[in-house]
């Protein structure tokens, strides 16, 4: 559970760069990300993630219940299966990133930037879809080296009840 805070120029090389859930006026900044896993493939699962974490809300204190305004600035990720990873939420800037090398992997599209819809299970966003996101002037290269890949996905297969994936902007990224 995060408010108010900003993570800015990390470096390093690791399987996940940031994995977060009940963010809430967050910033990550000029970080530098290289993905990396002990198999053969060495390719890091995700860059950047913001989940709904059913198992960890019980350690709820502080009344978030799901991720708001957060800003993804000016970052670099390198050799992962996915890029930004978008679970739920709203309010989201996704600007000036440098995402290369974005290669998918078994059971993990190519997708520079996914914005998903988790129908079940312990990280279900049924009632929490995202919404409001906004994804400019990002440079996308070198998409589905292992797997086919794309830019910007939608997974939003079987939406439960009325939610929606709704109100995105793209504009002016480079793929």
């Amino acid at each position: 559970f995060n408010k108010d805070f900003v993570i800015e120029d990390n470096i390093g090389t690791v399987g996940q760069g940031v994995d977060m859930a009940f963010s809430v006026n967050a910033i990550y900044r000029n970080n530098q990300f290289t993905g990396y896993s002990s198999d053969a493939a060495n390719i890091g699962l995700k860059c950047f993630s913001q989940i709904y974490d059913g198992p960890s809300i019980g350690g709820n204190t502080i009344g978030v219940g799901d991720s708001e305004n957060v800003q993804i600035v000016g970052n670099k990720c390198d050799n992962y299966k996915s890029g930004i990873v978008l679970q739920n939420g709203k309010h989201y800037r996704i600007t000036d990133n440098y995402l290369l090398n974005i290669k998918g992997g078994t059971g993990s599209p190519a997708a520079a930037i996914l914005i998903n819809y988790v129908p079940s299970g312990s990280f279900s966003t049924v009632g929490r879809p995202v919404w409001n996101v906004s994804i400019t002037s990002n440079h996308i290269d070198g998409l589905g080296t292992v797997v086919d890949g794309c830019g910007v996905s939608f997974g939003g297969n079987a939406i439960a009840n009325s939610d929606s994936l709704n109100r995105f902007s793209i504009n002016g990224n480079m793929f």
